[in-house]
């Protein structure tokens, strides 16, 4: 039977180190989080980088994200922090949901005026080459809602 690689070789050759983040470039769940497989289960890389480069998570802590970037793992973008503390973050930053009425506090859905202009943006620096993935980077977007756009398919 093969020896299984160690976690640190298998995670970091799926890093990719720009100037600003340091990108998680294989697999990704379905909230645009990057996630590796460890001993046959999912986890959310930016949680093992923590644990690789910072050390342990206390219990009842997350590892939050400063840059905003789901899939960034770069251990100076990360913060620890409870619950209460991710959703004060992420409201300060204008990302959360007003309560009870459904739109987004940047209104970003489907009525959006800045729908428009936010695909057709996605579609010209596709058209220059830049990678999907960068391109979520720059517009604070999901990679996935990225891909959406370039393929046509409709997003909500």
């Amino acid at each position: 039977m093969p020896v299984a690689r160690p976690v640190a070789e298998r995670f970091w050759e799926k890093v990719e180190k720009t100037d600003s983040c340091w990108l998680w470039t294989a697999s990704l769940n379905t909230h645009g989080y990057g996630q590796i497989s460890i001993h046959n289960r999912p986890r959310v890389v930016h949680r093992v980088a923590h644990e690789l480069l910072v050390g342990p998570i206390p219990e009842g802590l997350r590892v939050c994200h400063h840059c905003d970037v789901r899939h960034c793992v770069r251990p100076d973008h990360l913060f620890l922090g409870t619950a209460k503390d991710n959703t004060q973050d992420m409201m300060s930053k204008g990302r959360g949901r007003f309560p009870g009425s459904g739109m987004r506090g940047d209104r970003s859905g489907a009525r959006s005026p800045q729908r428009r202009v936010r695909r057709d943006e996605v579609l010209r620096l596709y058209a220059q080459g830049m990678r999907q993935i960068e391109i979520a980077h720059v517009m604070g977007m999901s990679p996935s809602n990225v891909s959406y756009i370039v393929h046509g398919k409709s997003w909500t």
